[in-house]
């Protein structure tokens, strides 16, 4: 599935079990690390239910043309306002 923006296209991943639970642990000591534990981490189904979560975006540099796949979810608030 994708969605289309007015400047950018969007595209859906699928993520196997161990993807999902490599990717969550690694979210857990992000937030542990960054809070020192003072913020509680979200719970794993919490974690994968988040809007727009599977949706990637392409990015290009216009200068150098480094290629990177990102999360869509960083870029959706700016969006949300436009």
């Amino acid at each position: 599935m994708s969605n289309n923006y007015r400047f950018f296209k969007t595209f859906s991943v699928s993520l196997n079990d161990k993807e999902k639970e490599t990717l969550y642990n690694d979210y857990v000591l992000r937030v542990n690390f960054s809070y020192g534990g003072l913020e509680s981490p979200l719970s794993y189904d919490d974690f994968f239910s988040q809007d727009s979560f599977y949706e990637r975006i392409n990015m290009r540099c216009l200068h150098c043309r480094y290629r990177q796949t990102l999360n869509f979810s960083i870029y959706s608030w700016v969006w949300f306002w436009c």
